[in-house]
């Protein structure tokens, strides 16, 4: 089942990959969201953007053991 899983992941996930593989193309930056957005936007908007992109990938990894049941000690 694991392997399952883990193959819809993939497949979930491969087009923002390939998105993201795209613009880097057309515009070769150290950033991402924030450098875009602020570029084709506003960089108001790029801050905004890079603050929750910054915060999802905080929570992600806080949250992720919480709502799969591990507890800190098994670390």
């Amino acid at each position: 089942m694991a392997p399952a899983i883990f193959l819809l992941a993939l497949l979930c996930t491969l087009p923002t990959a390939v998105s993201y593989a795209l613009i880097s193309r057309e515009i070769p930056s150290a950033g991402s969201a924030y450098t875009w957005l602020s570029d084709s936007l506003t960089p108001e908007i790029g801050m905004w953007i890079g603050t929750l992109v910054a915060a999802m990938y905080f929570f992600a990894v806080i949250l992720q053991p919480i709502l799969f049941g591990c507890s800190s000690t098994t670390f």
